[in-house]
């Protein structure tokens, strides 16, 4: 991975039943940063004790636990890496 998004994520992959996501594993020692810079990009809908914060972005459900970002409603990884790119920004 390349830009932003090769700074910040180790790797970007499909989840798991029928619904379009994808989940993005940050890098450990950029965790704490790149959850700032995403929280600050999208409208947050909800957050549980600092544990898992749920927001939109782009009409995108993004929520992120620990060094997980999941992206709802993403047709294609490259999709997925275009708006972590714009998150990472």
């Amino acid at each position: 991975m390349k830009g932003k998004i090769g700074e910040y994520v180790k790797n970007v992959e499909k989840a798991c039943g029928d619904v379009k996501e994808y989940i993005a594993i940050l890098k450990q020692e950029k965790q704490k940063e790149a959850t700032q810079k995403i929280a600050g990009k999208g409208k947050i809908k909800s957050m549980v004790a600092g544990v898992l914060l749920k927001m939109d972005y782009k009409g995108k459900e993004v929520s992120i636990s620990g060094n997980k970002v999941l992206i709802r409603n993403i047709q294609s990884a490259d999709e997925a890496e275009k708006i972590l790119e714009e998150l990472l920004e």
